[in-house]
């Protein structure tokens, strides 16, 4: 049987694209670039983006009930992942309990850095 599924790394399967890879970071590197559009990720933003999360599609929320959970009681994966299973998901597609997970968890931390005014994180 055919394996058609690209398996290894970049460097190995095409040396030639994983050059042009270095070179273009390499000049991103060394230039400011005033463009926003084109500012440079940190790398654990970009390794982030590459991660096993890029390969599903989590389309919608996670459920309303994360909203007002602590960053600790997200991070309480037995928790959260026997609600999952109880009482399921409002997604359209299944098999993002994790997605649900990390975008509670985002969706927490940026109430919590945009806090102000008299609001608290639990307000927004």
């Amino acid at each position: 049987m055919t394996d058609f599924l690209v398996r290894g790394r970049l460097a190995d399967l095409d040396p030639a694209l994983f050059d042009l890879l270095q070179i273009e970071a390499e000049r991103q590197y060394r230039k400011l670039i005033l463009i926003p559009s084109e500012s440079s990720a940190p790398l654990a933003v970009r390794e982030a983006l590459a991660s096993a999360f890029q390969n599903i599609y989590a389309e919608g929320y996670p459920d309303d009930e994360t909203r007002g959970q602590a960053e600790e009681e997200l991070l309480d994966f037995e928790r959260q992942l026997a609600h999952y299973r109880r009482f399921s998901d409002p997604r359209y597609y299944k098999g993002v309990e994790y997605a649900d997970i990390v975008e509670a968890l985002a969706r927490r931390r940026c109430a919590e850095a945009f806090a102000a005014n008299g609001l608290s994180a639990d307000d927004l």
